[in-house]
């Protein structure tokens, strides 16, 4: 394989924060710290609040049964399995933004939730006990209600109930890789 896509595709990761280096030492695993990964999740819960408000104003009773079926999907997943559920949970939460017709947000809230969601990964290849993440019904159920702020709170209460768990983003030496 040709370098140049190699380079492309780090310098991709670089900006998604998933990488760092790219000078005479080469590259490595972004790593991150509690209050990296804190900082995230306040950026991510501030981003994808706007992104519940105007999605409860948008949401087509399809939207709804789309958000409402990947978000099962998520919450039914076997906890033997924790990776299984990452990228539908990329794909749930990303959703919101589409159906509110903002690119721009959409690009942000992914952009943000790469650590977030790479910790989750790690921690998870870790985990010796079943974990059970927030519920993504109760979201659903406050955009399918037309209501931007139930919507609003529904989300920050969703984002938050992760932020409430410190010892399950910590590992080893306080860093995430």
């Amino acid at each position: 394989m040709s370098p140049i896509p190699v380079r492309d595709a780090l310098r991709q990761l670089a900006g998604e924060h998933l990488v760092v280096g790219g000078d005479s030492r080469g590259w490595e695993v972004a790593s991150f710290s509690p209050a990296e990964l804190e900082e995230a999740c306040v950026v991510r819960e501030a981003l994808e609040c706007a992104s519940a408000r105007r999605c409860a104003e948008r949401a087509t009773p399809e939207d709804v049964d789309t958000l409402r079926k990947i978000g099962r999907a998520i919450d039914e997943s076997p906890p033997e399995i924790p990776l299984r559920g990452v990228e539908q949970e990329r794909r749930f939460h990303l959703l919101f933004a589409k159906i509110a017709g903002w690119d721009r947000l959409r690009a942000e809230i992914d952009r943000w939730m790469n650590p977030i969601l790479f910790s989750y990964q790690v921690v998870a290849a870790v985990r010796t006990h079943p974990w059970i993440g927030p519920r993504h019904d109760l979201v659903v159920d406050a955009i399918a209600t037309g209501d931007p702020d139930l919507a609003e709170n529904a989300m920050r209460e969703h984002i938050q109930r992760r932020m409430r768990r410190p010892s399950s983003m910590a590992v080893g030496d306080d860093r995430v890789r």
